[in-house]
């Protein structure tokens, strides 16, 4: 017998074992640091919530959090952000920052869903 939204034997639900509850952020467009505005960066952020509450504390913390990742990204220069390395180490960055508006669940990663340096 199957129950409705049970999931068979020794499988997880797809969502939440490959990507856990998501947040998309709005898109980020930025100047550069250093380029004098001729260059600029954009980014689709998603972020990973450790439960589905945590929806709630990002929604109320909203425009800080995104007042947090503008001043981030605003301050990179292309050098900053032009490696792999350096794309994962801001990923990081902004996810510590997420989670400085949190008390209750935290968010366990940043993930881009677009980005576009030109």
């Amino acid at each position: 017998v199957k129950v409705e939204g049970q999931v068979p034997e020794g499988k997880a639900p797809a969502e939440k074992a490959e990507y856990g509850f998501m947040f998309p952020l709005d898109p980020f467009i930025v100047n550069l640091a250093g380029s004098g505005g001729s260059r600029f960066l954009k980014v689709n952020v998603s972020l990973k919530m450790s439960a589905p509450e945590v929806h709630l504390e990002l929604r109320k913390n909203i425009l800080k959090l995104t007042d947090s990742i503008l001043f981030l990204l605003s301050s990179k220069s292309f050098e900053d952000i032009d490696s792999f390395q350096e794309k994962s180490k801001l990923e990081n960055e902004i996810m510590v920052r997420a989670n400085k508006f949190l008390t209750a669940g935290q968010v366990n990663g940043a993930y881009f869903t677009e980005f576009i340096i030109r």
